[in-house]
């Protein structure tokens, strides 16, 4: 089971080394929950577990090539961009989403959150402006005049 946990490999097709070992400490710990009963933690086991995640830590040691990122910097700068709809202040109609702006988040999950949240708020402004584009286009194509007390209806 050690050899299934954990076996990361990267680009080059080897197997990192710190994936490896935290493999083994992964089957060994899933090995001793197999063997438990279904009970709550112990007071002792509560006390142990909240003092590892508070003092949780992680030793960089370098980092991936940019061909694997998962996340990038840079984009739409923000003074750009109207917060209230994601439209551009500096093109009218258009409108910004996710990693197109310059937003940098934690790994966990924020920029994903921000790119669902700005991608409905940017969709929803510009769907208004189609459909607010949409009635004004009607109705200015559309007119009634009262012509010896009869209403007609008709293009401009």
């Amino acid at each position: 089971m050690a050899d299934q946990v954990g076996e990361g490999i990267d680009r080059d097709g080897e197997r990192a080394g710190a994936d490896r070992e935290v493999g083994a400490a992964n089957a060994d710990h899933v090995e001793q929950q197999r063997h438990r009963e279904d009970r709550a933690p112990t007071a002792d086991e509560r006390q142990r577990l909240r003092l590892w995640l508070k003092d949780f830590r992680l030793d960089v040691t370098g980092h991936r090539p940019i061909a694997a990122a998962i996340v990038t910097a840079g984009g739409v700068d923000l003074r750009e961009v109207d917060p209230r709809t994601l439209e551009s202040r500096l093109v009218s109609g258009l409108y910004f989403a996710g990693e197109v702006l310059d937003l940098n988040a934690d790994t966990g999950g924020y920029n994903l959150q921000a790119a669902f949240s700005t991608g409905w708020l940017a969709g929803r402004s510009a769907a208004r402006l189609v459909l607010s584009r949409s009635t004004a286009a009607k109705n200015s194509s559309l007119s009634v005049r009262r012509v010896g007390g009869a209403s007609l209806t008709g293009s401009r």
